[in-house]
C-alpha cells in the first residue's frame, strides 16, 4: 500500500475498521465454501443428490431474503446490526464444527441454511454502511479498496482452506471460519454508532412492509432492475453449480487425487473430522 493511500485510510479511521472487519470475515467466507464443498464431496460419498442440495442451501436465502435484508438493513442501526451479524455467523459456524465433528450431514446443512440466511443481511448491511462512514468522492476509491478486499480474500483463503482440511480435517478448517467471525465483531467495535431514523415501532413496522411492497413493484416494472436482479440470480447459481461440477471432474479426470492446491483434499484413515 503507497504512502499516499495509507495516509488516506488512516484519516479515515471509521473506514479502516469497516475494511478490516470485512477483510477478515471475507477470507472465513472463503474458507468456508471450500470446505464445505471438500466436505460434503467426501461424507456424502460423491452423492450429486447431496451437492445439488448444498447448493440449493447457499442460494435460496440469497434470492428469498435479499429484499428483506434491505429493508431491514435500512431500519436499524447499523453498527449493531453488524457486529449481531457477525455473532449470530458465528455459532452458525460452531454449528459446521460440531456437525464435522459428528460426521452429520443434515446438521451440516441445518447450520449452512442458517448462515446463508444471516450472511444476506451482514452483506447487506456492510455494503449499505460504506457511503455512511465515506462521502463524496473518497467513496470511489473505498469502492475499489473493497474489490481488492474480496478479490484478495478469494484468491489466499481457498488455498488455506484446502491445505488446513487435509492436515487437520473439516472441524478446524470450520473452526477458522468461526474465528474470523468473532475476530470481525471485535474490529467492528470500534466503529462510531451509526444511527437510523427514529420511528415508533407502529410506524416502523408499517412503513416496512410498505417499503417492501414498493419495492417489489419497481423491480417488477423496472427492466433494468428486473434485468439486473436476474443476472445476479443466474451468476450466484451458476457459481454453486460451478463448485460442484469442478469437484466431480477432479475427481474423474485423475486417476489419482489431483493435487490440493486444486481444491481436492484425498481422505486419509488418519485425519480427524
Amino acid at each position: 500500500m503507497s504512502g499516499s493511500l495509507l495516509t488516506w485510510v488512516r484519516a479515515r479511521p471509521a473506514f479502516a475498521w469497516l475494511w478490516a472487519a470485512g477483510f477478515v470475515s471475507t477470507v472465513g467466507d472463503a474458507f468456508r465454501g471450500i470446505t464445505v464443498s471438500l466436505w460434503l464431496f467426501e461424507a456424502s460419498g460423491g452423492n450429486g443428490s447431496v451437492m445439488a442440495l448444498t447448493t440449493a442451501v447457499g442460494v435460496l436465502p440469497t434470492l428469498l431474503l435479499g429484499t428483506l435484508a434491505g429493508v431491514w438493513a435500512d431500519r436499524w442501526e447499523r453498527r449493531r446490526t453488524l457486529i449481531v451479524c457477525d455473532l449470530l455467523r458465528l455459532l452458525c459456524s460452531l454449528g459446521l464444527v460440531g456437525a464435522a465433528a459428528l460426521h452429520s450431514l443434515p446438521l451440516g446443512l441445518l447450520a449452512l441454511a442458517l448462515l446463508s440466511g444471516v450472511s444476506v443481511l451482514g452483506e447487506v448491511a456492510s455494503e449499505t454502511t460504506l457511503p455512511r462512514v465515506v462521502e463524496g468522492t473518497d467513496l470511489e476509491r473505498a469502492n475499489g479498496l473493497w474489490v481488492v478486499m474480496a478479490q484478495l480474500s478469494f484468491i489466499v483463503a481457498p488455498l488455506g482452506a484446502a491445505l488446513v482440511y487435509s492436515a487437520y480435517g473439516a472441524a478446524y478448517a470450520f473452526g477458522v471460519d468461526a474465528l474470523s467471525f468473532g475476530l470481525s465483531a471485535l474490529l467492528l467495535l470500534r466503529l462510531p454508532s451509526l444511527p437510523t431514523q427514529e420511528a415508533g415501532p407502529k410506524l416502523e413496522r408499517s412503513r416496512i412492509w410498505r417499503d417492501l411492497t414498493a419495492g417489489l413493484r419497481l423491480i417488477r416494472q423496472d427492466r433494468l432492475i428486473s434485468s439486473s436482479l436476474l443476472a445476479l440470480s443466474l451468476r450466484v447459481l451458476s457459481s454453486g453449480v460451478n463448485s460442484v461440477v469442478v469437484l466431480f471432474s477432479l475427481h474423474r479426470l485423475w486417476d489419482n487425487p489431483p493435487p490440493i492446491w486444486l481444491g481436492w483434499a484425498p481422505p486419509t484413515a488418519s485425519r480427524k473430522c
